[in-house]
């Protein structure tokens, strides 16, 4: 017996793992880039509350970020931070 056909169509390859069509299609982003968008935010307040910078945190939270962007995915996640900047931090 053969296996029936995705429903979605074939899987486009995006770095290391495939990605459904729809998915693509969506620009949603994935957990890896939620985290790093979460992540800058949460620098942001810190840095904020403090103000001051602290060398050991920005350099922990900017290997986590090189980490997370060293697949193909980095266009599209500076866009959704640039994006949450531009709309002032989700404020209203």
């Amino acid at each position: 017996m053969s296996a029936p056909p995705p429903a979605t169509g074939p899987a486009v390859e995006h770095g290391a793992r495939s990605v459904a069509p729809a998915e693509a299609a969506t620009g949603r982003l994935g957990a890896g880039e939620a985290a790093v968008v979460i992540t800058v935010v949460t620098a942001v307040t810190l840095l904020a509350v403090l103000q001051r910078p602290i060398p050991l945190v920005l350099t922990m939270i900017t290997g986590a970020v090189m980490v997370l962007l060293a697949g193909r995915r980095a266009g599209r996640l500076l866009a959704a931070v640039a994006e949450l900047a531009a709309s002032g931090g989700g404020r209203g």
